[in-house]
């Protein structure tokens, strides 16, 4: 009886802890992804001036 009061809020903290995890990482990831495009962008510009060279 004891054990199942205690765990309760625990594994409810747990879950709560998990969704701001997952939603720092999507948070994160949509910037990572927009730095990622902007530097492949930037990389293909500067491939294309070399060759133009």
């Amino acid at each position: 009886m004891g054990q199942e009061g205690g765990n309760g809020p625990g594994c409810h903290q747990a879950e709560l802890l998990m969704s701001k995890c997952l939603l720092g990482t999507v948070a994160l990831s949509v910037p990572a992804r927009a730095r990622v495009r902007r530097a492949v962008a930037t990389g293909r510009r500067r491939w294309e001036r070399i060759r133009s060279w």
